[in-house]
C-alpha cells in the first residue's frame, strides 16, 4: 500500500497531533469560543448534507465510490466532506484561541492543504479510471474544493437522499470525537484560564 492510499485509510486519525496542539496551547475567550462553535457547526452542517447524497460510502478505508454522485452539494463542488471538514478544522483552532491562533491557523491551513492535495489527487485517478468520461465531465463542470454557483448540467438533479437517522449514524465517530474535543477544550477554558 502506498503513501497516498495509506494517508486516505487513516485520515481520520491525522488531525490528532493538531488536536494535541490546541489542548496544549488553548486560551480561548469569550469570542474564540462562540465563532469557533459557530464555525464547527457550519462545517458540520456541510458535511451532514453531503453525507446525506453520498450515503455510506463516504465512509470506506479505501478510495473511490461504488457510483458517481453528481447530485446535492456534489453538484456545486466535488469534495464538500473536505469543505466541511476545512471549516470544522478552523472552528476548532479558532475555539482554541491562545497566543499561537495565528500560528495555529497558518498550521491548520497547511495541513488541510497537505493532507487534501495528496487524498483528493488519489480519489480523482481512482474514480477517473472507474467512471471514465463521465467523470472528467463532472470534473470540467464542477470544481474541486471551491463552491460555485455557476450553472452546469448536474445542479437541480432530483435524488434520494439519506434518512437523517442513518446519515447521524455514519457520522457518529465523527460528531463523538468532535465533541470530544469541544468539551475538553470548553473545559480548560472553566478550569485553567
Amino acid at each position: 500500500m502506498g503513501f497516498r492510499q495509506t494517508l486516505f485509510k487513516y485520515r481520520g486519525l491525522t488531525p490528532l497531533p493538531l488536536a494535541l496542539v490546541l489542548l496544549y496551547s488553548a486560551r480561548p475567550s469569550f469570542v474564540h469560543i462562540a465563532l469557533g462553535i459557530l464555525l464547527i457547526i457550519l462545517g458540520e452542517t456541510v458535511r451532514l448534507k453531503a453525507l446525506r447524497a453520498i450515503g455510506g460510502p463516504s465512509r470506506t478505508r479505501n478510495a473511490g465510490a461504488p457510483k458517481l454522485i453528481t447530485h446535492g452539494l456534489y453538484s456545486s463542488v466535488r469534495n464538500p466532506l473536505y469543505v466541511g471538514n476545512f471549516i470544522i478544522y478552523i472552528g476548532v483552532a479558532v475555539l482554541g484561541g491562545g497566543p499561537w491562533l495565528l500560528y495555529i491557523l497558518i498550521g491548520t491551513v497547511l495541513y488541510f492543504v497537505l493532507q487534501y492535495a495528496v487524498i483528493v489527487d488519489l480519489e480523482e485517478k481512482v474514480l477517473e479510471e472507474k467512471f471514465g468520461q463521465p467523470y472528467r465531465d463532472y470534473c470540467a463542470a464542477v470544481p474541486r474544493i471551491l463552491p460555485n454557483v455557476r450553472p452546469n448540467p448536474y445542479r437541480g438533479q432530483s435524488y434520494r437522499t439519506t434518512p437523517w437517522k442513518r446519515t447521524l449514524r455514519i457520522e457518529k465517530s465523527s460528531l463523538m470525537s468532535l465533541a470530544s474535543l469541544v468539551v475538553l477544550l470548553l473545559l480548560k477554558f472553566k478550569f485553567f484560564s
